[in-house]
């Protein structure tokens, strides 16, 4: 059964017992709804490109942007104009649909994690990007964090199928940390790798896959001040393996 929204947008994230048994979308809204926006943008490199990188909305915009072209493309124009009328009527449907939109921030890493206070979403960044946001803004990654998801994911040219630390990711709060998972088996022999750290994390909680964060990652402290993973503070309890 889908769980969704009532309204066009989740003012904040329902408890992880709301869905339970369900499924929620998340996702990027239709692309009808971001023709104005295209639109205006069109034809300029803008400052969000520079950040992020360009995006292909499909497989045609790459084709075509490494020089292939389809010898059928007035039979594929006829049909895509059959699905786009399609698509038009079902769109407002499925948009209700998408409880936590998917939405790629104009301008960079700063404006990116700016908090919409009438409305909750998703980031993706990619490793690299996250790097360079807890270097320069721990503190607005830590907060965007509080209510809002946050999803890292490997660089997709990472032949070797390497990953990063996850614990940089999940100290500032990220709720999604995306691995490659090509040879899973054989990497487990490596007492280093982070395989090991990802066993570890998600053992607890009965092993559901879902791990609660602690409170000082989702709200300030008493003197209203943000955790901060750069801070050395001292040791509470050391455990001892006799």
């Amino acid at each position: 059964m889908l769980f969704y929204s009532e309204s066009v947008c989740l003012e904040e994230f329902p408890s992880p017992e709301a869905p339970m048994y369900r499924v929620i979308l998340s996702t990027k809204p239709p692309k009808e709804y971001l023709k104005t926006k295209i639109s205006k943008e069109k034809g300029k490199d803008s400052c969000e490109e520079v950040a992020w990188g360009k995006e292909f909305s499909d497989l045609r915009d790459v084709l075509e942007t490494n020089g292939y072209s389809s010898e059928h493309n007035q039979v594929e124009e006829d049909i895509d104009d059959c699905d786009r009328r399609s698509r038009q009527v079902g769109e407002p449907e499925y948009k209700l649909l998408i409880s936590i939109h998917d939405k790629k921030y104009k301008g960079g890493l700063k404006e990116a994690l700016k908090i919409d206070i009438d409305k909750v979403g998703r980031l993706s960044l990619i490793e690299q990007a996250l790097g360079k946001a807890t270097l320069h803004h721990g503190n607005n990654l830590v907060r965007f964090t509080h209510k809002n998801l946050l999803r890292v994911y490997p660089k997709g040219t990472q032949f070797d199928s390497s990953n990063s630390n996850p614990l940089i990711g999940w100290m500032h709060g990220c709720q999604m940390v995306a691995f490659n998972m090509q040879g899973y088996d054989r990497s487990l022999a490596d007492a280093r790798n982070v395989y090991w750290l990802i066993q570890g994390m998600f053992r607890s909680n009965g092993g559901c896959g879902y791990v609660k964060k602690p409170d000082f990652l989702m709200k300030e402290d008493q003197h209203n001040q943000l955790f901060d993973p750069k801070v050395k503070l001292p040791v509470k309890k050391t455990l001892k393996d006799k």
